[in-house]
């Protein structure tokens, strides 16, 4: 008896059951990677206090100006009704009105910590979850866990050593004290560069009411815009040494920086040609920018500030130039008062500079508990944060000795940095009268 020959299997089926697993197989990847990408996304949250001020815009009181139409933004944090405010603009006394009109904070993005690609590191922005594990506070990381930190006569000290910001991080969290630009007719460049004095203070124009004492900033940076090249001109800025542990009477301009412009813009700093980033062919149109951190100087060029391809970094001068004879000393009159000089002193030496915009801004000056001139905490697990707005926030500083490190498991996620490092400041221009330094004698503080 024959048996019957095996079945076999039709090509048609093994090839439609092998598509079909490739199909599915396929599908669920794309599935997977979907949702990854989803899950990875940033997420938006809106800024509801002023404690990061003016880094991250909070909710702001509004009031317009009748007789200069300048609109006054105040931090919603720092208003009493109590007390009287004056426009920034032309100081006449405003009447707020009621009920006061309250405009939204900044919308921020940040990613949380699972999808972050590093590790929460110094001067990162971060989200703080509450309790009930829902974001809640938006702090400066300054501390991490298990160092040694200190905030003495408003610098940063961790492990005995001082640590200055780069130039990115300086800029990110910059405080904008006046600003000018071409189409003001109300000052010149000259003049405006005149009116802000030395040393500046480290007032914040948008507390309507601060109670705290006003000190030097040690930092701070000055930013040009070069306008279209319109013949062939020439200036000389003379940069001030300022300092809290520098006497008044013995401030120098230390440094001499040269721009000059033509068919490609050049730079001297203290007789020095100064050569930009390799990989471009000339200093850029667009940005230069200036500034002074801890005493030594940083040139950057450009919108995005490609500080580390640059590397700019100068020493100051010393007090006797080569020649033997002192440099210069514009401060005549001995006294005990602040010498009345700019911070920057500029000299026009050829033609008339195309400089369309200049923004003039000082650094955070960090101060402890209760305005206190220095403040420690202790080596421990968890991080030290601070608000930039550092006279109203609530933070790492608690009450005198019993300082609070946040523990890493209340880190939800870390904000992420704006694409260039003069957005912060430019946004800033809103909320001060162009072609003016900023009013020390407009606010009113508390008893």
């Amino acid at each position: 008896m024959m048996l019957p020959p095996p079945v076999r299997s039709s090509r048609w089926f093994i090839y439609t059951s092998t598509g079909l697993l490739v199909f599915l197989c396929l599908a669920v990847t794309l599935a997977g990677l979907m949702l990854l990408r989803k899950a990875s996304e940033p997420l938006l949250a809106e800024i509801a206090g002023s404690s990061m001020e003016p880094t991250l815009v909070g909710p702001r009181i509004v009031i317009d100006c009748p007789e200069c139409n300048f609109s006054n933004r105040w931090a919603v944090d720092s208003w009493n009704p109590r007390f009287e405010v004056r426009c920034m603009g032309c100081n006449r006394k405003l009447e707020p009105p009621d009920p006061p009109i309250i405009a939204s904070g900044q919308r921020i993005a940040y990613r949380t910590l699972r999808w972050n690609r590093s590790p929460i590191q110094r001067f990162d922005t971060v989200i703080i979850n509450t309790a009930n594990d829902q974001p809640r506070e938006v702090k400066r990381v300054v501390g991490l866990p298990y160092e040694d930190v200190a905030i003495r006569d408003g610098q940063l000290w961790v492990n005995d050593k001082l640590i200055s910001p780069t130039p990115d991080q300086f800029l990110r969290q910059a405080v904008l004290m006046g600003h000018w630009s071409a189409g003001n007719q109300s000052a010149s460049l000259d003049q405006f560069l005149k009116s802000i004095h030395a040393p500046l203070q480290n007032n914040l124009p948008i507390n309507a009411h601060d109670s705290h004492a006003y000190v030097p900033a040690q930092n701070y940076g000055v930013s040009l815009r070069l306008g279209a090249i319109d013949g062939k001109w020439k200036l000389r800025l003379r940069w001030i040494q300022s300092g809290v542990d520098i006497a008044p009477e013995s401030r120098r301009y230390f440094c001499d920086l040269e721009i000059a412009s033509g068919e490609s813009t050049e730079l001297w700093v203290n007789g020095i040609s100064v050569a930009p980033n390799p990989h471009h062919r000339g200093w850029s149109s667009q940005w230069l920018t200036i500034l002074s951190i801890d005493g030594i100087l940083h040139v950057g060029d450009h919108y995005s500030l490609p500080w580390d391809s640059i590397g700019r970094v100068l020493k100051p001068a010393e007090p006797e130039s080569a020649d033997g004879q002192p440099n210069v000393d514009l401060i005549s009159e001995r006294s005990t008062d602040p010498p009345n000089v700019p911070l920057v002193f500029m000299e026009t030496l050829q033609g008339e500079p195309a400089i369309d915009r200049c923004l003039v801004y000082r650094g955070i000056v960090y101060r402890g508990y209760r305005d206190s001139d220095s403040q420690r905490f202790r080596s421990a697990d968890g991080f030290v944060v601070l608000g930039d707005n550092v006279s109203i926030s609530e933070d790492s500083r608690g009450a005198g000795d019993a300082s609070t490190r946040i523990e890493a498991q209340k880190m939800r996620g870390i904000v992420i940095p704006e694409r260039n490092d003069l957005d912060s400041l430019l946004r800033q221009t809103e909320s001060l009268p162009p072609g003016t330094r900023v009013r020390t004698d407009s606010l009113n503080d508390l008893d």
